[in-house]
């Protein structure tokens, strides 16, 4: 299946949550389920801030490791 997003969206394929730091020390249910880290899979071709103005491109590219809240 091919799943392109439209504007200024971007597929993510989530990391499994990490439940240790670097450190040694154990991180809570609670905090894993809110910051997620994931890599990008497919990128819209942006959205322009104005009618019929020029479309912004998105400065992400598939393969990029980014840093995300999750909504509930």
């Amino acid at each position: 299946m091919n799943i392109t997003p439209i504007e200024d969206k971007v597929l993510l394929a989530p990391d499994a949550p990490a439940t240790t730091t670097a450190e040694g020390l154990l991180i809570p249910d609670t905090a894993r389920q809110i910051i997620v880290t994931g890599t990008v899979l497919s990128v819209g071709p942006g959205r322009a801030r104005k009618e019929g103005g020029p479309i912004l491109p998105i400065d992400l590219k598939p393969g990029d490791r980014v840093l995300y809240e999750r909504h509930m």
